[in-house]
């Protein structure tokens, strides 16, 4: 764990490093998945004398995956003397965070950085109202294509195109012999949850010569996460030769925080997405097989260097993808 952390800092330094490099060698030079451009005609704003403002909006801010998204833009304003705002409703519900981007707008900020995880036409209305208004619009975490096809908009996050096939491949190094396996689903709706679950059951339907099943789909109507572990614990009860139990979503950490308080490693396999606090703590004690990380912090620290940088300079970034990082134990 220690070295995976200090690998994904350096990685981090390099990035920052290599953004500021690549802009002051020339502002039309496109390198790996960072794109550096002068600002195109519509999002060409007035220029603005720090501080500049900028608000973020989650579609789930009750979930601890936005603390450190909410770390990182709070260290990148203090270096370029932004006042910043996170906010979003308690679970995920795209309708209430719309309502907060609309209830943002007469706030007047430089930029507003908003997540699109929910229907994609959604957005469309309070996102043209933002431009309509001067305001500069940024994507952070998920972008559902539809909706970057309508309103082409910068994106900083996790780029999905090979996340179930990285996933199906842990799944298959977890359990080499096969088996039974059910998912905990626990944003049904959600773009980047419901792409990554298609994908990976695609992947296995193609590559698993029916060795790996999964036998069923957890998708409670709730994110409360006291609800989350009884509905684990009744299934696990109810199911006790499962396999594994596996996640798409912040919430699969609760599937660590059952196996560590009912003394179960070695008897019931999990892993999935991101490093919520059950999975950090299985990971350095060895009951969770893997976790698969997006860099939640540059999530929230690029959005705001690139605002400064289009609000200041002109200069637009059009995409960062931060990556999935396949995360075990230090004995795996």
């Amino acid at each position: 764990m220690e070295r995976d952390n200090m690998i994904k800092n350096i990685v981090i330094l390099i990035l920052f490093l290599g953004l500021v490099l690549t802009i002051s060698l020339n502002f039309n030079h496109k390198k790996g998945d960072v794109t550096v451009e002068q600002s195109t005609k519509e999002m060409d704003r007035s220029s603005y004398t720090p501080p500049f403002k900028v608000i973020f909006i989650a579609h789930d801010y009750g979930a601890d995956f936005f603390r450190p998204v909410e770390q990182g833009m709070n260290d990148a304003c203090k270096l370029v003397n932004a006042e910043c705002m996170f906010i979003g409703p308690a679970q995920f519900s795209p309708r209430e965070q719309i309502a907060l981007i609309e209830a943002s707008i007469a706030q007047q900020p430089n930029v507003i950085v908003t997540t699109r995880a929910g229907p994609g036409e959604l957005y469309t209305s309070a996102i043209r109202k933002a431009l309509d208004a001067n305001i500069n619009v940024m994507i952070f975490n998920t972008n559902i294509p539809s909706a970057q096809s309508s309103i082409p908009l910068p994106f900083f996050g996790q780029d999905l195109s090979n996340y179930g096939e990285i996933w199906a491949k842990e799944v298959m190094r977890d359990l080499p012999d096969g088996g039974d396996i059910a998912i905990l689903h626990a944003t049904p709706g959600h773009y980047a949850t419901e792409l990554r679950l298609s994908s990976f059951q695609k992947y296995l339907a193609e590559n698993g010569q029916g060795k790996w099943t999964i036998r069923d789909v957890l998708s409670p109507a709730t994110q409360d996460e006291d609800k989350l572990l009884a509905v684990i614990k009744a299934y696990h009860e109810e199911n006790p030769d499962i396999k594994a139990i596996y996640g798409d979503d912040y919430y699969s950490h609760l599937l660590a925080i059952y196996v560590g308080r009912n003394n179960l490693k070695g008897k019931l396999k999990i892993g999935g997405a991101d490093l919520g606090p059950g999975f950090i703590e299985g990971l350095d004690k060895g009951y969770v097989s893997f976790a698969l990380d997006q860099t939640p912090y540059l999530q929230g620290f690029q959005p705001v260097i690139s605002a400064f940088l289009l609000t200041q300079k002109g200069i637009k970034i059009d995409h960062i993808d931060t990556g999935t990082t396949v995360i075990r134990p230090v004995h795996k």
